[in-house]
């Protein structure tokens, strides 16, 4: 050991440094550290050192209502916001200027230097256990396209187990009851010895009385409250700040909120968020879609629409004068989509799609009405008498379609053998 502390740099030779001082990290006599701001961020988003993860979104969003360029502000401003921002919603870049200051987030600072001696040799766990987690839980939550245009709060309520407050987790009403497993000395497992001809074979088994535990508590000394099981089955509500523009699938987490077990730290809550299909509006991305049912009428003279939107307002949309609106045209309303996600006070684009309704039928008076007001139009067909085939259109029906190359809606059997022309499938020649 000596000799690999003496040869190695930073340990021994020199006797002013204790020896570690020139080790990473810093043993013996530490470093003096100057004195860096660590307040600036905080207060250039107007929020406590203290404050959580959604005190910092909060802010933020305040902010950029009011001191985005697009909104008035002053851009450089709304930059030092953003750089706040960016640091303080990264909790390892939290931890990073919380120590060392806006010239620990420059330098690229991880805040996991080692503290002492077992941190180098050991990956930075110095030796110490660290607590295995239980599983943590996804659920899906069905939100609307409301919820997530206006950034409501919802609610959901789960079950979970939790410590039995009564007995601590220690399954017994006395915590001094004897509660060794018999059956395997509590030890959680039984040789088990086996006789093959004349070879016998020991193994080791979990032992079936405790199921591998190595305690089992007797009926009598179990806790009143949690039977024994050291758990509770609870219910929680947790509440969701849905975030505006969200998309779809988008997850929030809730730490430590899942399974509680003795010996374990509680895993994670996971909410997936799954926006459900709007009747009148279709979402990609930042934009809306909307299809508009117009009459014939509207679509060759103007129209005035009047949108319910998502928030509850109504929005009143116009055509051109003197536009005609065609069959498949689509028209833009600029930023009047869904907001931004992260960026709330920018909108997508609303995509106006159209259904034009003709009339049913016509009036002979009505029909002299159009002719007189649009020029009639007769397609000039030459030789038309000496045209032999001629066809008159009829109404769709989907029973006469023909799905399958050997026709018809059904399969044939062996289709896939039978190259040719069925018999009597084919069509006559005009002759």
């Amino acid at each position: 050991m000596s000799f690999f502390f003496n040869n190695f740099p930073g340990f021994g030779g020199d006797d002013d440094d204790d020896g570690f001082s020139g080790f990473p990290g810093g043993f013996g006599k530490p470093k003096p550290k100057k004195d860096v701001d660590t307040t600036k961020y905080y207060k250039i988003l107007g929020v406590d050192k203290n404050c959580s993860q959604d005190d910092i979104k909060r802010a933020y969003k305040k902010l950029v209502r009011t001191k985005h360029p697009d909104k008035g502000g002053n851009e450089k401003e709304f930059q030092e916001i953003q750089v706040a921002y960016n640091t303080l919603s990264d909790e390892d870049k939290r931890k990073v200027y919380d120590e060392y200051g806006e010239e620990g987030i420059k330098e690229g600072m991880d805040g996991k230097g080692p503290s002492d001696i077992f941190d180098i040799f050991t990956g930075g766990r110095g030796g110490r256990n660290v607590k295995r987690k239980t599983k943590s839980v996804l659920q899906q939550m069905e939100v609307t396209l409301e919820d997530i245009y206006t950034g409501k709060e919802k609610y959901l309520e789960i079950n979970r187990y939790r410590i039995c407050p009564k007995c601590k987790g220690n399954g017994s009403k006395d915590p001094n009851a004897n509660t060794k497993c018999t059956g395997c000395n509590g030890r959680g497992v039984k040789m088990v010895v086996q006789r093959m001809g004349n070879t016998i074979l020991q193994s080791q088994q979990g032992c079936p009385d405790c199921r591998g535990e190595g305690y089992v508590i007797k009926e009598h000394d179990k806790c009143t409250q949690c039977k024994g099981n050291k758990v509770n089955k609870e219910s929680k509500m947790i509440k969701i700040l849905l975030d505006k523009g969200a998309p779809d699938g988008k997850r929030y987490t809730f730490e430590g909120e899942s399974d509680e077990m003795p010996g374990y730290e509680p895993g994670d809550v996971i909410i997936e968020i799954k926006i459900k299909k709007h009747k009148l509006f279709e979402r990609t991305g930042a934009d809306l879609t909307y299809t508009a049912d117009i009459s014939l009428l509207e679509a060759l003279t103007g129209f005035e629409l009047l949108i319910n939107h998502l928030d509850g307002r109504k929005v009143l949309i116009k055509s051109k004068p003197g536009e005609i609106i065609k069959p498949g045209v689509i028209k833009t309303v600029k930023e009047c989509g869904m907001p931004f996600f992260d960026h709330p006070t920018n909108f997508g684009n609303l995509y106006l799609k159209f259904n034009i309704k003709f009339p049913k039928s016509l009036q002979d008076n009505q029909k002299k009405a159009l002719q007189q007001l649009f020029p009639k139009i007769v397609m000039q067909i030459k030789d038309i008498n000496s045209i032999k085939e001629k066809y008159n259109m009829t109404d769709y029906r989907e029973s006469e379609t023909n799905k399958f190359a050997t026709g018809g809606n059904r399969p044939e059997e062996n289709e896939e053998e039978n190259d040719g022309p069925r018999q009597g499938g084919v069509r006559c020649e005009n002759q």
